[in-house]
């Protein structure tokens, strides 16, 4: 049985490989399974502005700010 945070977890996982920002590979080791979670493209463009966004708030600008 999966704990609470290991079951959010996946479901963050799941929602973020159907919307593209990330690429997971899923095996079995022994009898665990394991996930590895990766950006893709898409995902590292929308944590890059994420990121600007969150240093526009604290630099009180909105210039850097991506269109």
């Amino acid at each position: 049985m999966l704990r609470a945070v290991g079951l959010e977890l996946l479901v963050v996982a799941v929602l973020l490989e159907e919307a593209g920002y990330v690429a997971t590979e899923r095996r079995l080791d022994g009898h665990r399974r394991k996930v590895r979670a990766r950006l893709t493209e898409a995902g590292r463009d929308a944590f890059d502005g994420h990121v600007a966004a969150l240093h526009a708030i604290v630099d009180g600008t909105t210039a850097s700010l991506p269109a």
